[in-house]
Order: C-alpha cells, then sequence, then structure tokens
C-alpha cells in the first residue's frame, strides 16, 4: 500500500515529457529485484522518448538492453558510436548501465553495454 502511494505521488510530480523519472524509478525496482514492475515503467518511459538526439538514442538502446532485447540495443548502441555520438550521452548511458549490473538478476546484454561504452569513451 505504502509503495502504491509513493508511485502515485511519484507519478503525478512529473509532466508528460519527463520521462527520466520512470527510467530512473525502473532502475529503484530492478535493484530490489521487482523486474516486472522495472520493466513495466521502462516501456512507459520509451514510449515518450522523441529519439531525436544523441541522449535519447543511448537511453533507449540501452533500455531496449534492458527490456530483453540485447541483441538490438547493443547494434543501436554500436551505430551510436560507430556516428561519433556526444560523450556526454554516452557516459549517461554508462552510468545507468553500470547501476543495472548492480541488480540481484542479471539483465542479459547489460554486461556487454557496459563495456562498449565505456571502451569508446576510453578512446575520445
Amino acid at each position: 500500500m505504502l509503495e502504491s502511494l509513493a508511485y502515485i505521488v511519484f507519478q503525478s510530480s512529473f509532466t508528460k515529457n519527463d520521462y527520466p523519472p520512470l527510467i530512473n524509478l525502473g532502475i529503484v525496482f530492478a535493484l530490489q529485484d521487482n523486474l516486472n514492475r522495472a520493466q513495466e515503467l521502462w516501456q512507459e518511459a520509451l514510449l515518450l522518448y522523441t529519439d531525436n538526439d544523441d541522449w535519447d538514442k543511448a537511453t533507449i538502446a540501452l533500455f531496449n538492453i534492458a527490456l530483453g532485447n540485447s541483441q538490438q540495443g547493443l547494434a543501436d548502441l554500436q551505430s551510436l558510436i560507430d556516428k561519433g555520438a556526444l560523450p556526454a550521452a554516452l557516459q549517461n548511458a554508462l552510468g545507468d548501465a553500470e547501476m543495472l549490473m548492480k541488480c540481484p538478476t542479471p539483465l542479459e546484454g547489460i554486461e556487454e553495454a557496459f563495456t562498449l561504452l565505456k571502451s569508446s569513451l576510453e578512446q575520445t
């Protein structure tokens, strides 16, 4: 009950286009080993992303991996890197990947995404 109330208060605190809090709340649920709820939030958030910039593209790719689409997400990350994505956008995705690697239930492809992002940033 308390968790539901906290979520309602949280959800009412942002606008329709304010999707990063949904991603972050999903990470919190994933770290608590509630992957079903985490993935619901990530799916909801990804519907709001516009895919207009490197930040969105990196986030979409990473959380597609977290949703189980690791092959496509890793390919999208590599493509973004190959196109010269903004290092800050890749750094942001790297931070999320690092958090996701701490989940009690490992998410397939996240460790590879972390390695890919870190390697790319070390070369810049």
